[in-house]
């Protein structure tokens, strides 16, 4: 029905008015509940789904404006929301007011958020129709209560737009006008219920608005005193809580000098499901002004609240929904604000002169209240609690009203101010503010371009690099240990004017990138998706295959070459190879394309400056390029791996002590050897060259090596690597030196003793030209030559020289007689000596007899007087040059022989000088002295003197034994001996035997030859005695020493191994020290007695 149609209902019909004043009460009433129908249709065309929650503080509002002593009651059920307070009841106004949706404030002094007004309507968001129940005062006059009814209605507001609306309004109206007439009495504190019906749909909706509602009731019954229990049954979510304020705070403090306090209260939480209904402590920190008509709610913010951006930023008792996106994400109350008409949010400064006073009033309000937050937040340490949605400042608005614009950046200007001193950044350090010099964030460039799943994606890896940037004393600077990009957002928003100063910036980072990191490639393609691919251009930031960090533009891909391949080749390709991309930052941009043809080149190039640098310069390779090559030539893609290249790398490597291992690489080129020849014919011809500079010593040990090496070698048909051997000397002669092919000779037929002749008398070595037997067969171009090349010049120097001899123009050359005697005794062996040596063989008797001198020549007619046969027998023993050496030592023997007969004349001399004086003091005949009779006698094993030279006995008793050694000369032998015998008996009977040495190596002290006769002997008898040193300790000596041999020579077992022949070396020393013969003799007649 239209309005027009509703006139016409209204009018039309019999009003029956008697005059016109009953007619103007009529007509007024008509056009008041039409104006309160508009208002009603109005209203809930603007709900929405989400106007539930409003709705719910609606209900809260009202009922904490009906008590002071407020307690609330919320309960949900499968199919109805029940809302139930306990306050004032309902009155004739109030009721008016419900039904028509005025306002029915009765006292404006009163702290009232605004009974059952305009707001009341969203409750409507819940059902059109809703039910109402509770107590009803009954007044005769305005402080009279006549009594108290059970007041029940229902607002219907299923038709908003029609004739029963109206009927509907009016009925309603009619109900309340006589509500005091009804007869159902009651007690003035029962409950008032609001209930409305859910759809089935409507009601997960309705829990979750009940939740935020819940969230945000610690901070309404901080603010609101009169509210004192706010209780919720959730019976959809199988919940059931009540919510209480403790009455007295933890904490009130003043602060500052304008009066305001810092205020701690709890807030409990009971869960009324829970056995034993343990109640969950909520803390809430507040300040409040001295009239505690203001209060900023300050962090840390209950648990329960959940996200702080999500709550609203200004309360007027309760939250205006709305003000979620304010400015900032503290909350501020106070009771002297002005809210708009819908409530959801303060009047601000507008320029429209019916809100400019509310705006102005609202904007001082706000300004105390900002400016005793920040003097508390000047406090030392109070701001430790507040987090990151707490500094967060975004009063940019768009708005076309110019003092709008002026308020939010009057806002926006002051609280930069302030945040930036607030100690809230979190570092490795402890908590920090923007104003210190260490602390650094970044700059907007890094995420500007970032959604938030790339945010999070990067964001560690972010920190790390940034990490790298250092203060000028290399000390690391602070950045947030959390939520690094959103610190670095949030403090953009700032607007601080020290950009430069604690931003780092991604030039920052990329400077400071010098090396390839785990995570390199991750903060690359970070800076692709963030749009800086422009900094890879600016910066080394990309590894090449190598590792080392390049510019984009300086690299290329080479999609065939794998990283082995790449470690095979790298060091060949010059400064190519710092060019190649690492493929896995292949996706990061756009790279000229690589390919083998390139690869060839490049190593060409290379190959070529190595040649020249080793080759023509003589600068050695380096271990690491005889490594490269070795291991690039040693690359194949045969599996038998058998040409010639692969034969020579099987052998080659052993020279630098490297193995040969051949490696698989994919083949490149259609002919593959003419990809690997540069650097192969290098590695080649640079080994030769090495070897070339080795010694004869060196060939000794290696030659096993170089035969194999060369005989692989000179299978090449390329004719340009046998001339190789042309220039570089490595095939050894027969002197083991190392030459070059083209100065090599084959022996063809010379024999040894020929080659010496030839090296005696013209002074040439042949085998330093010959070539190695075990080279020969390598090539068969060699030049030979035989005897008949060398024997003339032999036979021309040897004949000249017997002319020069026999012309008194040279002396005698005994070596050049030699071999022309040894030429004439080889002249008729057959071998072709006489062919060779004509002249020589012509005149052999003149030149043989020529050789000889007067006294010589004497001496061959004196041997020519022998048998045939001895002469030949002399030959024969001086054919291997022997003759001398038999000589000298048949002299020498004969020099021992004297010394024995000498010795065995001592021996008797002595003795007889011992028994003359034993005697001369004992006069006993029963001493006798033992020695041997003759020179010549054979002692026998059993023999009584096998040990010694001579015995001593008394009473037929042995006493004493003494051995006797006499030297001539120390030269032919350092040392006298004693025999294994002489050795047993001294250390058989350590305590009675003695050695005598006699040292006669003096002449000029001394002078009694070996060879000297017993008389002789005899006239210097005290000579000899004098002479003679004794030893009486030697058996003790001997017996330390060969005591475990004796004892191994008693063993019956035959299990014990045992010496024989062994003797005793006397030292020189021996004949120099030691006692007087006298000592013997007195050591003697000790024993006898």
């Amino acid at each position: 029905m239209t309005e027009q149609q509703l006139e016409d209902y209204f009018y039309k019909r019999d009003l029956g008015c008697s005059d016109a004043g009953q007619y103007q009460t009529i007509e007024d009433e008509y056009y008041n509940i039409v104006g309160y129908c508009k208002k009603v249709r109005h209203g809930i065309e603007n709900l929405t789904i989400s106007s539930g929650e409003r709705a719910l503080w609606e209900l809260v509002q009202n009922a904490r404006d009906m008590s002071e002593d407020c307690r609330i009651r919320v309960e949900l059920n499968e199919d109805s929301l029940v809302f139930l307070h306990y306050g004032k009841p309902f009155s004739h106004s109030s009721l008016s007011a419900l039904v028509k949706q005025n306002s029915s404030k009765d006292n404006p002094a009163q702290d009232l958020a605004g009974q059952y007004g305009t707001g009341f309507m969203t409750t409507h968001a819940f059902n059109r129709v809703v039910d109402v129940c509770g107590p009803y005062e009954v007044h005769t006059s305005r402080a009279k209560v006549d009594k108290y009814i059970r007041m029940h209605i229902v607002l219907d507001r299923s038709n908003t737009d029609s004739l029963e609306a109206y009927k509907e309004m009016n009925r309603e109206l009619i109900q309340v006008k006589d509500m005091w007439k009804s007869t159902e009495e009651c007690e003035g504190h029962i409950p008032s219920t609001f209930r409305y019906k859910l759809t089935p749909e409507l009601v997960e909706s309705v829990s979750d608005q009940i939740k935020n509602v819940a969230e945000l009731m610690p901070f309404v019954l901080v603010i609101n005193e009169r509210i004192k229990k706010f209780e919720v049954c959730d019976n959809h979510r199988k919940e059931h809580y009540v919510f209480c304020k403790l009455d007295t705070p933890v904490k009130d403090e003043p602060f500052g000098e304008a009066g305001w306090h810092e205020v701690e209260v709890v807030v409990n939480r009971m869960d009324m499901l829970s056995p034993k209904q343990t109640p969950a402590p909520y803390h809430c920190y507040y300040l409040v002004s001295r009239d505690k008509e203001d209060v900023v709610i300050i962090p840390p913010f209950p648990t329960i609240c959940g996200d702080v951006e999500k709550v609203p930023s200004l309360f007027l008792w309760f939250p205006l929904l709305g003000t979620e996106d304010f400015g900032v994400n503290f909350i501020f109350h106070s009771k002297k604000f002005y809210p708009v008409e819908k409530r959801n949010n303060i009047q601000l400064p507008e320029d429209v002169p019916a809100k400019k006073e509310a705006g102005e009033k609202n904007e001082s309000v706000l300004k105390s209240m900002m400016q005793a937050l920040f003097a508390y937040y000047q406090i030392e340490g109070k701001d430790s609690t507040i987090s990151r949605d707490l500094c967060k400042v975004n009063f940019i608005k768009e708005t076309e009203d110019e003092e709008q614009k002026r308020f939010y950046h009057d806002m926006q200007t002051t609280w930069n101010e302030q945040v930036k001193n607030w100690k809230v950044i979190p570092t490795a350090e402890g908590r920090k503010s923007i104003t210190d010099r260490r602390v650094r964030l970044l700059h907007h460039d890094f995420y500007a371009n970032l959604n938030e799943e790339k945010r999070k994606l990067y964001e560690s890896t972010l920190a790390k690099f940034a990490s790298y940037i250092k203060d000028s004393n290399g000390e690391e600077y602070l950045l947030p240990t959390t939520d690094l990009i959103k610190w670095s957002e949030l403090v953009d928003t700032w607007n601080c004017k020290e950009v430069g100063g604690f931003y780092v910036t991604l030039d920052d980072v990329c400077r400071a990138i010098k090396d390839k990191s785990d995570d390199l490639l991750e903060f690359l393609q970070f800076l692709k998706d963030s749009g800086n691919e422009c900094l890879y251009d600016k910066y080394a930031l990309i590894p090449n295959r190598a590792g080392n960090l390049c510019l984009r533009n300086s690299l290329v891909h080479a999609d065939f070459m794998t990283d082995d391949m790449y470690q095979l080749i790298s060091p060949l390709m010059g400064d190519a190879a710092a060019k190649i991309l690492d493929q896995a930052y292949l996706s990061l941009a756009e790279y000229t394309e690589y390919t083998p043809s390139a690869l060839h080149d490049d190593i060409l190039v290379t190959m070529n400056k190595w040649r020249t640098n080793t080759l023509v310069r003589k600068n050695p390779l380096t271990d690491e390029q005889v490594t490269a090559l070795i291991n690039f030539c040693s690359a194949s893609s045969q599996e038998e791996f058998a040409n010639f290249r692969g034969r020579i790398m099987a052998v080659l490597p052993a020279y630098y002590n490297k193995t040969f291992r051949k490696s698989h690489m994919q083949k490149l080129e259609e002919k593959e050897e003419d990809f690997y020849n540069t650097a192969f014919f290098l590695l080649l011809d640079y080994t030769l060259y090495q070897i070339s500079k080795e010694n004869e010593d060196w060939v000794k040990v290696n030659k096993s090596f170089l035969l194999k090496l060369l005989t692989e070698y000179a299978k090449s048909n390329d004719n340009n690597r046998k001339e190789k051997l042309d220039s570089y000397g490595v095939i050894p002669c027969q002197k083991g030196y190392l030459c070059v092919k083209k100065e090599l000779l084959k022996n063809d037929g010379i024999i040894p003793e020929l080659a010496y002749f030839y090296n005696i008398i013209i002074g040439q070595d042949l085998h330093e030209k010959w070539i190695d037997t075990d080279f020969e067969n390598l090539y068969d171009d060699y030049a030979t030559q035989t005897p008949k090349d060398i024997a003339p010049s032999i036979q021309t120097e040897l004949v000249n020289y017997m002319k020069g001899v026999n012309n008194g123009d040279c002396d005698k050359d005994k070596t050049k007689e030699v071999i022309i005697r040894k030429i004439i005794l080889n002249l008729d062996n057959g071998e072709g000596w006489d062919d060779w040596f004509g002249s020589i063989d012509d005149n052999k008797a003149k030149y043989t007899f020529e050789m000889a001198s007067g006294d010589v020549q004497k001496g061959i007619f004196s041997l020519m007087d022998l048998e045939d046969k001895d002469i030949l027998r002399l030959a024969n023993f001086n054919i291997n040059g022997a003759l001398p050496s038999l000589i000298s030592h048949m002299e020498r023997q004969k020099e021992l022989d004297d010394e024995r007969k000498s010795t065995f004349n001592f021996c008797y001399r002595i003795g007889k000088t011992i028994e003359d004086s034993i005697r001369k003091r004992l006069g006993n005949e029963l001493l006798e002295v033992q020695t041997r009779k003759h020179v010549d006698d054979e002692l026998s094993v059993d023999d009584i003197q096998n040990g010694q030279d001579m015995i001593i006995s008394y009473n037929g008793k042995n006493v004493y034994y003494v051995e006797v050694k006499a030297k001539w000369n120390f030269d032919y032998d350092n040392y006298a001996h004693m025999s294994t015998n002489q050795i047993r008996m001294a250390a058989s009977n350590p305590y009675c035997y003695a050695l005598c040495c006699v040292d006669l190596s003096d002449s000029e002290k001394v002078n009694i030859p070996a060879d000297s006769s017993i008389e002789y002997v005899e006239e210097h008898e005290k000579e000899i005695i004098e002479q003679t040193k004794v030893h009486l300790n030697i058996g003790e000596e001997l017996r330390e020493i060969i005591e475990p041999v004796l004892n191994a020579e008693k063993d019956v077992t035959g299990k014990r191994i045992r010496l024989s022949d062994y003797r005793a070396n006397i030292s020189k020393t021996a004949f120099t020290s030691g006692v007087h013969l006298d000592f013997l003799i007195e050591d003697i007649l000790k024993k006898c007695k």
